[in-house]
Order: structure tokens, then C-alpha cells, then sequence
């Protein structure tokens, strides 16, 4: 959590753990309704914990968020397919991505969440439906998925998913003005001068989609 605590959540149970006072506190208990077997969870950058999929005694695709300020679970938007031994990444763009898994039988799909709209898009599929992967992050924005099982056959087979960097067309800024238009840096110069930029679609980092820093 942001305070430094520690969060342990399954359903129907929730605890705090501060190491300053190395001591546990119970909250508010995550709902029944969430998974308990191989779910998994993120700190996303609105500070919210979200808390995804696993298996009950069917496979859950509810998605909780844990509201720290308030020490309550509120339910957002659910997985389009239910699933339990996926793998879920953080994107730079604040995004959450889940890949593959089990449902009954292997999941083929990916599904981004976006935690503005609280919503999960479908985000095409694997090549290879695998279980028990361990998704990383790679410097360029992509999420590399190695190996994984299914169930008794073992891959040493690698995909990489590109979550297609960039903004929403309806997102783009345009910038219509920058004043001053030109500026003569000289070697005397001292201090630094401020430029004036006007436009539309701007937003901070609380609103991005993707790509660079607006």
C-alpha cells in the first residue's frame, strides 16, 4: 500500500499488516463472491488495490478494488470470461493486462482493464492457451510470457504481447498555440523562460492511455 502496510486478501477475509508496529489489522472482508484459488492482485496508480479472478467452486471473473482511504472493497467491472492460473501485468498506461488461464478448460483470451472506466476489454489472444505463468513487463512496454503448462505438458515456448502503445483517436492532444514562437538563448542567459502551450485533449497522469507524458 502506499503507507508501506502490507494488504492479504481472499474471500471472506481481509487483513492489514503494518511492519512499523508488526502487527495485524482485520478491515473490511473481501466478498465471498471473489476468488480464493490462484486469483491475482495489483496496486494500481489511483492507489486502489484490484483484486481478480481465481477459482471458487467455479472459476470467479468478479474484480474487486480495495478502497484504502476508506478500508472497503467496492466491485468493478467483471472479466468477460472467468479464469483462475492466468497471468496479470501493470502497463505504463495504469492499464492492468490478464493473459490466457483456466475456465473448464484453457483460456485463448487476453483482457485489458482500464481503471478509469472500470471496464475489461477483450485484447486478442494467445497463440498457445497456457496456465501458471509468470508475466513480465519489458522495457518497451510489452509483457513477455514464458513457458506455463497445460497441466501435464510443460512449455518452454515464449510469447510476447504488445498492448499497442499510443492514445486513443479521441484522446490525442492538439496543440493550436505555443507562445513565445521562437527563443534566442544566449551564453548570458540566466534562469529559464516559460512557454504558454494552448490546445485541447491534454491530460495528467491520473487520465493517460498510453504513449508519452502529455
Amino acid at each position: 500500500m502506499p503507507t508501506g502496510d502490507v494488504l492479504l486478501a481472499q474471500a471472506g477475509a481481509t487483513e492489514l499488516y503494518n511492519p512499523c508496529g508488526d502487527s495485524f489489522l482485520t478491515t473490511d472482508i473481501l466478498p465471498a463472491s471473489a476468488g480464493a484459488y490462484r486469483a491475482q492482485a495489483h496496486l494500481l496508480h489511483n492507489n486502489k488495490v484490484i483484486y481478480i479472478g481465481g477459482a471458487i467452486s467455479i472459476n470467479s471473473g468478479s474484480t474487486d478494488c480495495y478502497l484504502y482511504e476508506f478500508g472497503t472493497w467496492t466491485a468493478t467491472g467483471s472479466l468477460n470470461t472467468g479464469r483462475t492460473s492466468f497471468s496479470s501485468t501493470m502497463l505504463p498506461t495504469g492499464e492492468v493486462v490478464v493473459c490466457s488461464g483456466y475456465n473448464a478448460s484453457q483460456v485463448t483470451s487476453n483482457e485489458t482493464y482500464d481503471p478509469i472506466t472500470e471496464t475489461w476489454t477483450v485484447s486478442g489472444t494467445v497463440a498457445t492457451p497456457r496456465t501458471r505463468i509468470h508475466s513480465v513487463l519489458l522495457p518497451d512496454g510489452k509483457v513477455l510470457m514464458p513457458g506455463g503448462n497445460e497441466f501435464f505438458n510443460m512449455f518452454n515456448s515464449t510469447e510476447v504481447f504488445d498492448p499497442g502503445m499510443g492514445y486513443d483517436t479521441a484522446s490525442v492532444p492538439v496543440i493550436t498555440s505555443i507562445a513565445p514562437s521562437s527563443i534566442v538563448i544566449s551564453p548570458s542567459t540566466v534562469g529559464y523562460t516559460a512557454l504558454t502551450i494552448t490546445g485541447t485533449g491534454f491530460q495528467d497522469n491520473n487520465n493517460r492511455k498510453g504513449g508519452e507524458a502529455s
